[in-house]
């Protein structure tokens, strides 16, 4: 009597353990989530890898980070802890899908007037403005709450070979 209690509870686990193996990355909010979290930790090859082959065939991996770098918001922690995102909802049709998801960030019109005068002042002096704004701005917003915004952004994607990737279509941006 116990042989026959194990097998099937052997069964349940060996489908459980490979049908959770198989949905690794399969879906497509997890590939978006992973995409978020990688950009927004600044892990650049990470995110790229969550890129479809097509956005990645026109534009390479030195070209992807050298376009985020210019983000510069991106390199302080203070405004990075302030990102988050909502996959609220995924439809997928086929081997495409468009995700609708609520990005929250620093408002940074908000955070610019705020701090207009250092800025301009920044202007005139030597290159380590930028870093000295910074500063001033992780600092004063560190303190205190910083003002941020949320939009609803559409992402796409679609099912390559590898599985499910975020396509920008950089394809068309080219022409």
């Amino acid at each position: 009597m116990k042989e026959r209690v194990r097998i099937p509870w052997l069964v349940c686990v060996i489908a459980a353990l490979l049908s959770g193996c198989a949905s690794t990355g399969s879906e497509p909010k997890k590939v978006l989530s992973r995409y978020f979290e990688a950009s927004v930790d600044n892990r650049y090859e990470d995110a790229y890898q969550y890129i479809c082959e097509k956005d990645r065939v026109v534009m390479s991996l030195e070209d992807y980070i050298s376009s985020r770098e210019d983000k510069w918001m991106l390199d302080s922690e203070t405004l990075r802890s302030k990102i988050s995102y909502k996959v609220k909802e995924v439809e997928v049709i086929g081997d495409r899908a468009q995700a609708r998801v609520e990005v929250t960030m620093p408002d940074m019109v908000a955070i610019a007037t705020d701090i207009f005068g250092a800025v301009l002042t920044s202007i005139f002096e030597d290159e380590n403005s930028r870093r000295e704004l910074e500063e001033e701005l992780e600092s004063k917003y560190a303190r205190g709450r910083m003002p941020v915004t949320t939009k609803t952004r559409y992402y796409n994607l679609v099912k390559d070979p590898e599985g499910w990737r975020v396509c920008f279509d950089r394809e068309a941006e080219e022409d």
